[in-house]
């Protein structure tokens, strides 16, 4: 204070107070803030008191300014998410769809549903039904009555001659009717057993939409199921199919190319699209795989207009397979070429000439080309793809050079004849289309074979609980950093007993006795979010054969939600050879991919008899995480981490170590310093070239790296700050991605900052051992972070009430000796002493003379 205010001499007055503290009293007391649906602002960031400043919200709640509000998700063609299931403001995201949709991921698409095959060509269903019209359209389907597209697709002329009003009992050949729609771009496609056609009649309608043909005669069909092919191209009348189904996998679009469509002006790079980026309405789109595939698990499925549909497992043992998966993960180039392994397709429909065995992805006349083939020439090839290649140049004995760009056909041969032949063969060209799908999943295999390797398979660590119940058994401090993990969890008291034989023939591991109350679960967790789709559980033999197990996944919330049940099925059915052919196991298939989650478990397994289990097969397939601001991150460099304070160190736990990249709404100097809203009220995504801030987890404050050396400063940052906002960009191989690239945890990254007030894209930020700063002789290469996932602090010594109901175990006796564990908000609930559970007790009682208890664990002095 002022001299004259300063009274008496030495006392504690205080004139302002710096961040996080308020002034009252003439002295500085720290602020207090709270927050609804989410986490309260401290230190620095509590700038009122008292205030309702929150720092991040709980899941379905979105930063609104410095207010939690609940996220509010759209739906086309459904119902939209809500409450914690709508998990981000703004989000197209589907829960369920009406009528004439379908739900696919989050979304809900015109009905499709799986492939059917009929004399060997796969079709879409694209509906069902007992009649194909509307009310309004019930005499007839002629255009002229008002009909729609809508109300007449699945109507049209008979397929012999075209023409309208042919007789009922037609008998057409199913040959006959593809060739006639495969040669009419009006066709979209024909059904079998149509109007009038009796059982066992070779019949079939061609079908075409109102719009173009005036159909007279058309009445109502007994039965029809209506086909789409897929090789159709930009005439398919249905954009939102975007995945397609094959052997039980779902696939996923990534690529394509539309027949008869120019090479698009200034597109130099095949494969020159980051993963992302494509609307599905885009005529071509060139996008690479998308990040956090697993190579050797990883699917490409090819289909081109021509019918040809192959399909490629990839294969890191495999030195063309490992280029290819290269050059379309990461943009990795051949240089020349990568020959001398055979990588041949599986031909679902179609065929291909040769083996299999070159593969290029190289510069030719201004495009960066992509060629898999018998010997780096056009001629055999599968996928080709940009322009045409021979060797290290160009041949016009085998593609037309003079073609800036285009694909090939899948089975291309010695052929002529087309727009891109050469002399002697065909290279790519205008006049075909392609489209790329792929598909990645992974499997985790149990089987009892006496050795202990099965027991750690696939990564995985095992972990096994034998002598009590426990509904939260893979904890944060039990895993430590083994986050792929799997238990037995319950069962029998003592020692497990597991036997093994020889192969896929009779083992087991011994579970409890018939009867127990005890409830055994196999419990898996995942170091990313995952989505099983798929387990089978086998036993010894008929007499043991399974009886019970459901699917469920743990919430944000972290209680467990159903997901499916499982189903008893013939256990030769999975494990062909086992020797017992009556044994029934047990199988979970689960079909959405939305449900995704790091906590799954089989719930309540039992078999028929004592409880045995022989193993098991769990499929699942990891989720890719968007990148938002609330979540949190290690800044990975090497096998060091950026630490709040210094620079790189060694991997800990600390919170020195966990970031949140806060996002600015605005662009720059002027729309992020000094404007605190624009960084509290934005939990959007991140993308590339997006403004961020490192905001450390445990201060709550940021790096500013105007120079060299990075200082501590407040968040959000003031006017003034230059130093705090970066511009964050993902790096795919060695280039940056482009702007609007989805950012995903696991994501390799670098950042760039501003100078005054004008972004300088060569003041890079890095660290090394002891700092981090910003300067202008950083290079991208080596400034490159990789966004790793952690599993979030514990907030025990925030929370200030902790529940647990016990009110859902049923009407069982139990072993006064045991112990049952739960958890809820991170504390565990230890439960021993207990002689039953009852419905009409709500939970636990003991019924005879003694002490039981329940210990709850993790509770800090606050």
């Amino acid at each position: 204070r002022s001299r004259t205010a300063c009274i008496p001499n030495g006392g504690h007055i205080c004139a302002n107070c710096s961040d996080g503290y308020h002034l009252r009293s003439s002295k500085c007391h720290r602020t207090t803030c709270t927050c609804s649906n989410g986490q309260a602002a401290t230190g620095t960031a509590c700038y009122s008191n008292p205030g309702a400043v929150c720092a991040t919200c709980n899941r379905g709640y979105h930063l609104n300014g410095t207010s939690c509000r609940a996220n509010t998700c759209t739906c086309t063609g459904g119902t939209a998410a809500t409450d914690e299931a709508c998990t981000s403001n703004g989000l197209e995201k589907c829960t369920a769809c009406h009528s004439g949709y379908v739900l696919r991921g989050v979304s809900c698409t015109p009905t499709i549903s799986n492939n059917v095959s009929e004399n060997g060509t796969s079709w879409r269903i694209l509906s069902r039904g007992t009649s194909g019209r509307s009310a309004s359209c019930s005499s007839s389907c002629v255009n002229s009555r008002g009909c729609t597209d809508a109300d007449c697709l699945g109507w049209g002329l008979y397929c012999a001659g075209h023409s309208a009003g042919q007789t009922r009992h037609t008998r057409v050949s199913y040959a006959a009717c593809e060739a006639a729609c495969e040669a009419d771009s009006n066709c979209y496609g024909f059904t079998s057993h149509g109007n009038g056609c009796g059982s066992g009649d070779n019949c079939y309608m061609w079908l075409a939409p109102c719009s173009t043909y005036a159909v007279t005669g058309c009445g109502r069909g007994a039965y029809y199921y209506t086909k789409y092919k897929n090789n159709m191209g930009s005439a398919d009348p249905f954009p939102g199919a975007i995945a397609t189904d094959h052997g039980g996998r779902t696939y996923h679009r990534f690529w394509w190319y539309t027949p008869g469509k120019p090479w698009p002006s200034g597109k130099t790079d095949v494969l020159g699209d980051a993963h992302g980026t494509c609307q599905d309405s885009d005529v071509h789109c060139f996008q690479r795989l998308p990040a956090g595939l697993i190579e050797n698990s990883a699917r490409l499925l090819a289909e081109d207009s021509a019918g040809n549909k192959l399909e490629w497992t990839f294969n890191s043992g495999n030195r063309v397979a490992h280029a290819a998966w290269l050059a379309f993960t990461a943009g990795t180039t051949t240089n020349y070429k990568v020959d001398g392994a055979t990588w041949n397709p599986t031909a679902i429909t179609g065929s291909f000439s040769k083996q299999q065995d070159t593969f290029m992805y190289r510069d030719q006349s201004g495009i960066r080309s992509l060629l898999l083939d018998d010997d780096g020439c056009d001629c055999y090839s599968t996928l080709s793809m940009g322009h045409a290649m021979c060797g290290n140049s160009c041949s016009g004995s085998y593609g037309n050079c003079g073609i800036t760009g285009g694909v090939d056909k899948l089975s291309d041969g010695a052929e002529k004849g087309t727009q891109g032949s050469g002399s002697q063969c065909t290279g790519p060209a205008t006049d075909y289309g392609l489209t790329l799908y792929y598909y990645a999943e992974k499997q985790l295999s149990i089987k009892y074979d006496g050795t202990s390797a099965a027991e750690a398979a696939s990564g995985f660590i095992p972990y096994f609980q034998s002598n009590a119940e426990s509904n939260n058994f893979l904890t944060d401090a039990r895993v430590g950093r083994n986050c792929n993990a799997w238990a037995y969890v319950g069962g029998l008291s003592g020692t497990r007993s597991c036997h093994g034989g020889t192969s896929d023939t009779y083992r087991y591991c011994y579970l409890q006795p018939a009867n127990t109350p005890t409830t055994f679960n196999i419990e898996f967790r995942f170091c990313q979010a995952a989505s099983i789709s798929d387990i089978k559980i086998g036993t010894p033999h008929q007499g043991h054969n399974a009886r019970k197990g459901k699917l469920q996944y743990m919430n944000s919330a972290g209680n467990w939600i159903d997901a499916i049940d499982g189903f008893s099925v013939s256990q030769r059915s999975f494990w062909s050879r086992w020797s017992h052919g009556n044994t029934k196991g047990w199988r979970i298939t689960q079909n959405s991919a939305s449900l995704s989650s790091k906590r799954w478990r089989v719930y309540d397994y039992e078999t028929n008899g004592n409880q045995y289990i022989s193993g098991f097969d769990m499929t699942y397939r990891t989720t890719p995480q968007a990148l938002l601001p609330t979540t949190a991150i290690k800044l990975k460099k090497g096998s060091t981490y950026a630490t709040w304070g210094g620079g790189l160190q060694a991997s800990s736990s600390s919170t020195a170590q966990q970031w949140h990249l806060r996002k600015c709404s605005g662009t720059g100097y002027s729309t992020c310093l000094g404007k605190d809203s624009a960084w509290t009220g934005t939990q959007s995504p991140i993308r590339s070239g997006d403004v961020v801030a490192w905001v450390n987890v445990n201060s709550g404050r940021v790096y500013d790296c105007a120079g060299p050396t990075c200082s501590q400063q407040r968040f959000p940052p003031p006017n003034g700050h230059w130093g705090t906002p970066f511009r964050i960009f993902k790096v795919s191989g060695s280039t940056a991605a482009v702007t609007g690239t989805p950012v995903m945890v696991g994501d390799s990254v670098y950042f760039y900052g501003l100078h005054s007030s004008s972004w300088k894209p060569s003041h890079i930020i890095n660290c090394d051992s002891s700092r981090c700063g910003g300067s202008t002789s950083n290079s991208i290469s080596s400034s490159t972070f990789v966004l790793e996932s952690i599993t979030p602090v514990s907030q025990a010594a925030q929370v200030n009430s902790v529940t647990m109901s016990f009110n859902d175990r049923g009407d069982k006796t139990l072993s006064a000796s045991s112990r049952y564990e739960y958890a809820s908000n991170g504390y565990t609930f230890t439960l021993s002493g207990w002689t039953h559970t009852r419905n009409y007790a709500k939970g636990f009682l003991r019924n005879q003379p003694g002490t039981a208890t329940a210990v709850v664990s993790g509770l800090v002095p606050s």
